[in-house]
């Protein structure tokens, strides 16, 4: 940790205020507690009354939320941050290999600011997926996600990529791999401390502990979300506890299979949305995010994810039905045209010379553009207006709503969420409400030693919070510290509230 010179040093460049007395009395403790010492003499709104006589409240305040702040910086660069990047890099490597084994080749017909067109040799991708390509050192690159699928493949790309009309491209689908990329930048932006305010406040939560009670806001409507049957008294006060959420807390709702946490998302969800925030729900699986959203309004609510994943009844939530009903007649007129000159072109043979050798093909090419623009628009503003967003908690990290910000996130199936993952969704919000069963598998590696099995809590983001507060069979634990925690028990005979 800091010594007391760091502090000072540090405390007098930010706030003109050395205060090495104030610093050398906060980690006083440290001499008996250890890296534990941080649970004494470190709450900012309870300084010492010497401290407050010599700096004044504010002051002595600020001092010591500085102190805590470089104490975090330092915390973040420890070891499981370090480990989770190296576990992480071993199953990137292990998920690319396969990839390289599964590509389909490509040439590109037209590449604009942010839209690709290729002709494929064969069909190969879906609608929403996430593909790249590999270069001839076999590295692989993202392209971006499939926005139009048929005789051309459209895809919204990263134009730096120096792409050449006639070029040939292997493609491979890299959900999964980018996954990894976007986990790591994270982990590695927390190592080197260059992590933004919501990344800073994500990785504290995780990392650094404070007592916070259980409060409640009075839920006045309690029937479920979307129908008429009312919830039972331990769901409302579950919804009134994340209800009653400050910037910066997170609740843990822990209960197992059948005891409502679905329909707790749900009506949550509806009711931050109804009062004007943004809302994010996400898991790590797809069926676990598609549960809740088919119980919220279609028209306050979008699902962005792989269409072949998602339940038939979530398909009308999805962002590529709803950029298409968007975009109406103006694109019925363009997937027409492009119709007829595919069949002109394809009168040729569909060999990729053929193709591009024709003299219709500038104009097929600017049509597909326009397709293309139109639809991108159309999902831009979809996400920009939807009070309510569907994704797992890989997609949040890749596509559309990389750069969105929302009020309050929520994480199902928490206890089977690496801690990386978790905090690709928490660095999206400012308020967290993680939901899960402890009792239920944690995170799965492909690389893992299993040999070390007992130690896998550490990888889940539930139980990095709950392990030291939560046992087999026992419930009746006050509030966790560092976080407000809330179980459900089963319909039958439901647990009280824990605080």
């Amino acid at each position: 940790m800091p010594d007391n010179q760091t502090h000072s040093k540090h405390t007098l460049e930010e706030l003109d205020e050395a205060a090495a007395d104030l610093h050398a009395w906060m980690d006083m403790p440290s001499s008996w507690a250890g890296y534990l010492h941080r649970f004494y003499r470190h709450d900012p709104d309870d300084p010492p009354a010497w401290a407050v006589e010599n700096y004044g409240f504010d002051l002595s305040q600020r001092i010591m939320q500085d102190h805590l702040l470089l104490d975090e910086e330092e915390a973040y660069s420890g070891k499981i941050f370090h480990y989770l990047r190296d576990l992480l890099l071993n199953e990137k490597n292990m998920s690319a290999s396969k990839k390289m084994r599964n590509t389909v080749k490509a040439k590109v017909t037209d590449a604009s600011e942010s839209l690709l067109s290729l002709r494929l040799v064969e069909e190969k991708f879906r609608m929403g997926d996430v593909i790249g390509y590999l270069d001839r050192s076999r590295n692989i690159h993202r392209l971006g996600e499939v926005l139009m699928i048929g005789e051309t493949l459209g895809v919204e790309y990263n134009n730096n990529l120096d792409l050449q009309v006639g070029s040939t491209l292997e493609l491979a689908e890299l959900e999964n791999t980018l996954s990894y990329d976007v986990q790591l930048e994270l982990l590695n932006r927390i190592i080197e401390t260059r992590m933004n305010s919501l990344e800073l406040r994500a990785a504290m939560k995780l990392t650094y502990i404070d007592a916070n009670p259980v409060k409640r806001t009075k839920l006045i409507d309690t029937r479920c979300a979307g129908g008429d049957i009312t919830l039972d008294d331990s769901l409302i006060s579950a919804v009134e506890a994340i209800m009653a959420l400050d910037e910066a807390e997170i609740l843990l709702i822990l209960g197992a299979p059948g005891t409502g946490k679905t329909e707790v998302i749900a009506k949550a969800a509806e009711q931050l949305a109804a009062r004007g925030e943004r809302v994010l729900v996400t898991s790590h699986t797809n069926r676990a995010v598609d549960n809740v959203i088919k119980k919220l309004p279609l028209d306050e609510s979008l699902r962005i994810g792989d269409s072949a994943k998602i339940l038939c009844e979530v398909r009308p939530y999805m962002i590529g039905k709803k950029a298409n009903q968007e975009s109406g007649k103006r694109l019925e007129e363009l997937e027409v045209k492009i119709a007829q000159l595919e069949t002109e072109i394809n009168h040729d043979g569909r060999k990729l010379e053929a193709f591009f050798k024709h003299a219709q093909i500038d104009e097929y090419n600017s049509l597909i553009e326009d397709r293309q623009g139109l639809i991108l628009e159309a999902r831009k503003d979809l996400v920009n207006k939807s009070k309510i967003i569907g994704s797992t908690l890989i997609r949040s990290g890749l596509t559309h709503i990389e750069n969105q910000r929302f009020d309050t996130v929520f994480i199902d199936e928490c206890s089977q969420v690496p801690i990386s993952l978790a905090l690709l969704g928490m660095s999206k919000a400012s308020k967290w409400v993680l939901i899960g069963d402890h009792r239920q598998l944690l995170p799965i590696f492909q690389t893992f030693n299993l040999t070390i099995i007992r130690r896998r809590f550490r990888h889940s983001a539930v139980l990095t919070i709950s392990w030291k507060n939560i046992h087999e069979g026992c419930f009746g634990c006050s509030t966790i510290t560092g976080v407000m925690i809330r179980s459900l028990g089963l319909p039958a005979a439901r647990s009280t509230v824990v605080e």
